[in-house]
């Protein structure tokens, strides 16, 4: 009975971690910024490299492996929310721009072009 006992209670966390996903950076000490920030770096930097704090990677490791799924799932959910952000678009327009030296007039005529 103990092993249905420590799994069920298992699953309860994983799915408790799953349904809370701020909490799930505080049990990590992630900031909402840090996980903006590695969103941003992953799909702008042509050698994509996870950037945690050693306290973040030893916490991780520290989960069950149900724990850690479901830590990912959060936070995953919360970079899919970050990347469907106008924050998001705007700061990647503007990088974008920098980038590409592409101007907010380019960007129109394009964009009115595209409308035509």
């Amino acid at each position: 009975m103990k092993p249905f006992l420590s799994l069920t209670l298992l699953a309860g966390a994983a799915l408790w971690m799953a349904a809370r996903p701020t909490d799930v950076l505080t049990d990590l000490k992630l900031t909402t910024e840090q996980v903006h920030n590695q969103t941003f770096y992953q799909l702008t930097t042509e050698n994509p490299t996870t950037e945690l704090p050693d306290q973040v990677r030893q916490i991780g490791r520290k989960l069950s492996d149900a724990a850690r799924a479901s830590a990912v799932r959060a936070v995953g959910a919360m970079v899919r929310t970050y990347a469907q952000s106008n924050d998001f678009r705007s700061r990647y327009d503007q990088w974008l721009r920098d980038q590409y030296r592409v101007s907010d007039e380019q960007t129109a005529d394009a964009n009115y072009a595209e409308k035509a």
